[in-house]
């Protein structure tokens, strides 16, 4: 599970980028042997909205009211947009990270 994410973006930039297709990646999924697939750098990758329904749940059981980003919505975007997806643009940039 370590580097799950990373591995799953690294092997679409994998059939992107060389033309593996979706044959190769659907073997990466189903095979029981252990592979080497490259990591996606960390640099860009962005955890967009994490879902907290199990614990919403078991607030609710308390009686407390349920997590939601909703009532925050504009003001997550808005500080996505000027801080977030522009450090990661100018991080990847400078560094040139998805070059494989």
């Amino acid at each position: 599970m370590l580097h799950q994410i990373r591995k799953m973006v690294g092997a679409v930039l994998l059939a992107i980028r060389y033309g593996t297709g979706e044959d190769a990646i659907r073997f990466m999924l189903r095979t029981k042997e252990n592979m080497h697939i490259p990591k996606a750098p960390a640099q860009g990758l962005l955890l967009q909205q994490p879902v907290f329904s199990g614990m919403s749940e078991k607030l609710q059981k308390f009686g407390n009211e349920a997590l939601s980003w909703e009532p925050f919505q504009e003001k997550i975007e808005k500080f996505k947009d000027e801080f977030i997806y522009n450090s990661i643009f100018q991080e990847t940039t400078a560094e040139n990270v998805y070059v494989f």
